[in-house]
């Protein structure tokens, strides 16, 4: 993991540049997360600025229901009928990481539709678990492992 420093630059870098995908907003999200989660910033003035700064930009950028577009995404990628491959069910954790990301700083999504997402995640783990199983592993950092999405694939 990068250090605060070299996170803070790439934050402020990111926030004074044109962001037009959803993409490029999740990775200034995930960044400021692991400021403020897994560095422990999260009442530090500075990254709570940073954070103001994004989820005020996020409409002018288009995105304002990024966190919604990302859950979404998750769920197309469960619910597809076909079974998922090794990548794909990387990127399917990647989202659940995102999408607990942009939660966890202050996005927030319809409880109706988090229940639906979380329904369909846990379909899919169970429909191909030796495969979860697998990708879980691989993918899996120590601060992970305790999410429900890694821990429920890792018994």
């Amino acid at each position: 993991m990068r250090d605060k420093d070299t996170l803070l630059n790439s934050v402020q870098k990111k926030l004074e540049g044109t962001v037009r995908l959803p993409h490029q907003a999740c990775v200034i999200g995930y960044e400021l997360f692991l400021l403020a989660y897994l560095l422990k910033l999260d009442k530090d003035p500075q990254v709570n600025n940073l954070i103001s700064t994004f989820t005020y930009r996020l409409p002018t950028w288009g995105l304002k229901e990024l966190l919604n577009r990302q859950v979404n995404y998750a769920i197309r990628i469960a619910e597809s009928e076909y079974n998922l491959e090794y990548e794909e069910m990387h990127k399917l954790l990647s989202l659940c990481d995102e999408i607990y990301a942009l939660e966890y700083i202050g996005l927030n999504f319809d409880e109706n539709l988090k229940n639906h997402y979380e329904e369909s995640i846990r379909k899919r783990f169970s429909k191909q678990r030796e495969k979860a199983k697998i990708v879980t592993e691989d993918k899996a950092e120590d601060w992970q492992r305790e999410l429900w999405w890694y821990k429920e694939n890792m018994t």
